[in-house]
């Protein structure tokens, strides 16, 4: 048994897979990696003494994405956990290659997981497959090879749909699946599915499809559509763990009018009745697990929206937070009894609609009318013991007939019991990530000495002292006095208005770094020195795993690829400004090989509490900006490495600063020469500068 801990917080058992790959227990999560490092499973199960119902499960976007923090993911797991559900995240999984070849893979390292002996269950455990693009490929293919441990499933943003037909077995798996009208990214999603919906017409399907206006390769309303649905399929489904999955009657449903989603002037919603009250042709109709869904499928899929549901204090989904990602959004999460607020607004840069009454509701039931002259607002409380609540409108102009809906808003509302005790857990699991592990006295002592040059930043191994040092201190250990410093010129200086005008001359700056590295990851400071610093100012830096020589023969396509934002990074990229209360980071999801469109934004709190991502400010003793960052390993570029890399390894890096003289206002995550691959949609800058390599060197010296 390895201890990873000093603490003996968390114990791992580790066992060949059947594939000669890798699984892991470490009493919180279960891991897997294939034989050649590439394929991998994260699986967390809740803190519960009861056997688990089934698995959330997320597939990955892209063909080489990765979703296993989801897994990790609290806003998910406070949902998951009162559902007695696990969250399993993959990499690697192509979602053609499911039905014919990788399926049988998954079930086989649940099995292995099970005869571990602490989860059984996980032998014969339901899946829940959810997932955009890829992962919505993913969940099409998992749920035709093995219907019968289905309980249901949702995708997004799918399409190269493998097998051809489902069988009629999978015809019964309860389903909803979400398109983009005008997905530039994968056209031909709508396409096939119009085809598929018309092979599986004849068989009274329980799969349901949406199309909503506008919608690109992208979420929109996919997860809170996909909450209401949960919330009326999972107990229907199945009652509990171990049970054998129940049928779900094709009559027990509610029914809605794909023609009538884009009523003209004026406008209404699409019609929706429960199937003994619908009126229409019932064979061609879409079939809704109940009322509730059917709500918040007509509040999606209704065609002239003119305004949009927020929540105070909530992310505004849908249409008008104009995304063009596919980052399955985490749950928008609420306290029982705590007030919620909602409120209407004119969608967009639209004007307010006029408006004689708008009614809201929470599922299916009405709870609130707001009528004309009073401000288009509902105060209400989420309800507790209802996990899922998804809230709805209609908005009625008695002078013109119209009736306008509004994008669906879902809420979870968490067991503070139950949230308590996750955070323990999940505190336990990233301390034990974290803590001090690398002993003096190693072999990293006998490391050859490694040549160095104004293109090196040694990084050293720290003790076990200086390891808790680097881990647990609020302020700069004292250590970094003791580490090696490399100089840096200006040309890791980023101003943005030079990018612009190549006539100008960036101001010197001057930056010197620091880097050390323990078995929990690697610490990097950075010293900066300007006649002008301000919080606007940041550091950015970009690691690959690859080595910095063949990462420099790449082209700009090769490395990254952008369009409509969308970006291929075989790199991890962070940003950080120089504003210490409320900063920010920004950045890339360190996952090399993925496809993500768009850049993550969290703050720095949110950033150590999720991942154990520390950066800490504080003035150098000479009166320099000083910036500390731990990063675990899994945060510096390969997803789920816990090991220390071998000592000799060179990783390619950048190093930068972002400065606002000038009156610069631009702060973002960039490459250098003002290259910003998250806006810039064309290949006509520099290619990025590769600065040099990161080597993992030998142990400090012990004072």
């Amino acid at each position: 048994m390895t201890v990873l801990t000093a603490n003996e917080l968390i114990s791992v058992e580790i066992a060949k897979a059947h594939d000669g790959g890798e699984i892991r227990y470490d009493g919180i999560c279960y891991d897997y990696r294939d034989a050649k490092a590439q394929k991998g499973i994260k699986l967390w199960l809740p803190p519960i003494d009861e056997p688990i119902r089934a698995i959330l499960f997320f597939g990955n976007p892209g063909s080489g994405g990765d979703t296993r923090d989801k897994a990790l993911n609290r806003t998910w797991q406070d949902w998951a956990a009162q559902r007695q559900l696990g969250i399993a995240g993959v990499t690697w999984f192509r979602g053609g290659e499911i039905y014919h070849k990788t399926g049988k893979n998954i079930l086989a390292v649940f099995n292995s997981w099970a005869e571990l002996g602490h989860h059984p269950e996980l032998a014969d455990i339901p899946f829940i497959p959810r997932g955009s693009s890829n992962a919505g490929m993913t969940a099409y293919g998992l749920s035709c090879y093995v219907p019968e441990r289905i309980v249901c499933f949702t995708s997004n943003v799918g399409a190269r749909y493998n097998p051809f037909m489902p069988s009629e077995k999978a015809l019964q798996i309860p389903a909803l699946q979400h398109i983009g009208p005008v997905d530039r990214f994968m056209p031909l999603g709508l396409k096939d599915t119009a085809e598929l919906y018309q092979r599986i017409r004849p068989f009274n399907s329980l799969w349901a499809w949406d199309a909503e206006e506008g919608k690109g390769h992208q979420d929109f309303s996919q997860l809170h559509i996909d909450l209401a649905f949960y919330s009326e399929i999972l107990d229907r489904r199945l009652p509990q763990a171990g049970a054998d999955i129940q049928t779900v009657q094709y009559d027990e449903a509610w029914l809605a009018d794909t023609s009538t989603w884009a009523n003209r002037w004026p406008p209404r919603p699409c019609h929706i009745a429960s199937f003994k009250d619908y009126k229409g042709n019932k064979d061609t109709a879409v079939w809704l697990a109940g009322e509730a869904t059917a709500k918040a499928y007509q509040a999606a899929a209704s065609y002239h929206k003119r305004i949009q549901l927020t929540i105070d204090d909530l992310v505004t989904v849908g249409p008008a937070d104009g995304q063009w990602n596919i980052n399955d959004a985490d749950l928008p999460t609420v306290n029982p009894d705590e007030e919620i607020v909602l409120r209407i607004k004119p969608l967009q840069k639209n004007r307010m609609i006029n408006w004689s009454k708008i009614e809201f509701f929470n599922g299916s039931q009405l709870i609130g009318t707001v009528t004309q002259g009073n401000e288009p607002v509902l105060k209400t409380k989420a309800l507790p013991g209802k996990i899922e609540q998804v809230f709805t409108v209609i908005a009625y102009d008695d002078e013109s007939g119209a009736e306008y809906v509004a994008n669906p808003f879902g809420v979870v509302v968490r067991n503070k019991s139950m949230s308590d005790r996750i955070g323990e857990q999940m505190q336990t699991y990233h301390q034990a990530i974290a803590a001090p592990s690398v002993p003096h006295g190693t072999a990293l002592d006998k490391l050859a000495s490694i040549e160095t040059g104004n293109d090196k930043l040694i990084a050293h191994a720290l003790n076990e002292q200086q390891s808790a040092e680097l881990i647990q201190s609020d302020s700069l250990p004292g250590f970094w006095q003791d580490v090696p410093v490399t100089s840096l010129a200006q040309i890791t200086r980023h101003d943005h208005s030079v990018g612009r005008d190549k006539a100008k001359k960036p101001q010197d700056i001057g930056v010197e770094m620091r880097a050390v590295y323990c078995r929990a990851g690697l610490g990097l400071l950075c010293l900066v020195t300007d006649d002008d610093l301000n919080v606007k100012d940041g550091f950015d830096w970009h690691c690959s795993w690859q080595d910095p020589r063949e990462f420099s023969k790449k082209s700009v396509l090769e490395n990254y690829i952008t369009g409509e934002r969308d970006l291929l990074l075989e790199a991890v990229q962070y940003h950080a400004s120089f504003e210490q209360a409320g900063g920010t980071l920004i950045r890339n999801i360190p996952r090399g090989g993925l496809l993500h469109l768009g850049d993550r934004k969290q703050t720095l709190q949110e950033a150590f509490e999720q991942e154990g991502i520390k950066i800490t400010f504080q003035n150098w003793s000479d009166g320099r900006q000083a910036v500390q960052w731990f990063l675990p390993w899994s945060a510096v570029g390969i997803p789920a490495q816990r090991e220390q890399p071998v000592a000799g390894t060179h990783l390619a890096l950048v190093l930068g600063v972002n400065d606002h003289d000038e009156q610069d206002d631009n702060s973002s995550l960039r490459w250098p020469h003002a290259r910003d691959p998250w806006h810039n949609h064309d290949f006509d800058h520099p290619h990025p500068q590769v600065w040099g390599s990161l080597v993992l060197g030998s142990a400090l010296p012990r004072k």
